[in-house]
């Protein structure tokens, strides 16, 4: 990816990074599904145990473990981190507690559409209306 900016992650429909408002390849299903799980609680941890469960792994043991970490480093150089480039885009990272996406300056469209769930109704009926249409326009294919 170089030095091409993921702007925006979708999850609700597709999984899809997209930059320049083309769509970023990540790699297979169990790519996508590594992002949507960390997609979910950006900038907070996911357990290797949640992955494992998430992606379907089974017996979870050496052999899980070193799929689940080739699954992350081809994520991150799907999202232009493991490429020697500098980051400033996406991340995933590990910490103490588990996997952690840093968005970078990505938009999300599951937490734009929790952030329009949990804004008060104003009263102004065009105001709830242009968010509706908004929320409605978000939740592609689902």
């Amino acid at each position: 990816m170089g030095s091409a900016v993921i702007e925006r992650f979708e999850v609700l429909g597709s999984v899809r990074a997209l930059s320049g408002g083309r769509e970023v390849p990540l790699g297979g299903p169990q790519q996508r599904r590594l992002l949507a799980a960390l997609l979910l609680t950006p900038g907070r941890p996911v357990t290797k145990e949640q992955l494992h469960e998430w992606l379907g792994d089974g017996d979870v043991g050496p052999e899980a473990d070193r799929a689940l970490r080739m699954r992350v480093s081809r994520l991150r150089v799907a999202l232009g981190a493991g490429d020697g480039a500098p980051v400033v885009g996406p991340a995933v990272r590990w910490n103490d507690h588990g996997y952690v996406l840093d968005p970078g300056v990505a938009a999300i469209d599951v937490v734009e559409l929790r952030d329009l769930a949990e804004t008060p109704l104003d009263g102004d009926a065009g105001v709830e209306l242009a968010r509706m249409a908004r929320a409605r326009a978000l939740c592609r294919g689902v």
